[in-house]
């Protein structure tokens, strides 16, 4: 009924039942998991007005709740690289095996989400943006930023070269090459900066 892969690893096929409407995975090596995507089987659709609870539980904890599958959203993509912080220090952080687990319940049950697993989705493993939303947003900061030095003033011996027209409008390469500079810097600084939902 359900699938699920973490990021640069086989898909899972390990799942087991547990009860009559929960499921777990069982994620071996887990303390090198950053991102894993859960999906459901286009063989095995849910029911009306059904869907399932996907949370993610180290050795020892509770559980944490992720996030959701329905019919209209039978995948999702989550963060676990900041579930790490509730392994306790004394646990070792080699050889974990963690537990993902599915609950299947009525979609009604989503709405009224408790406030703990709210800020449990927005504070640990809240979905990524879709790489769309992420090249616009790297592209209109570009453009803005070269904009901002364009120019029709050329120097007097630009005239002649290529296709150089007097009343065309130019940006000097170095300011590309500026913003590029900027932009690693900002990536180097905060890895996660693109995760979030700030601007560029």
């Amino acid at each position: 009924m359900f699938g699920a892969i973490c990021a640069g690893r086989l898909v899972q096929t390990n799942l087991q039942q547990v009860a009559e409407n929960q499921f777990v995975f069982q994620l071996d090596f887990a303390e090198s998991l950053n991102h894993i995507v859960v999906f459901l089987l286009p063989t095995a659709p849910f029911a009306p007005g059904m869907g399932a609870k996907v949370y993610f539980q180290w050795p020892g904890k509770t559980f944490q709740f992720l996030g959701y599958l329905t019919n209209d959203k039978p995948s999702a993509i989550f963060r676990l690289k900041n579930t790490i912080q509730s392994l306790s220090n004394d646990m070792p952080c080699i050889g974990v095996t963690a537990i993902l687990g599915i609950s299947v319940e009525p979609t009604v049950n989503f709405v009224e989400s408790p406030a703990g697993e709210a800020a449990a989705t927005s504070a640990i493993a809240k979905p990524l943006p879709p790489t769309t939303s992420i090249a616009q947003r790297i592209l209109r900061n570009l453009y803005n930023f070269l904009a901002s030095f364009a120019t029709s003033n050329l120097p007097p011996n630009a005239l002649g070269l290529g296709d150089i027209r007097p009343n065309d409008t130019y940006i000097p390469l170095r300011v590309f090459q500026d913003w590029h500079t900027k932009f690693l810097a900002k990536i180097n600084n905060n890895p996660n900066f693109l995760d979030s939902d700030d601007q560029i």
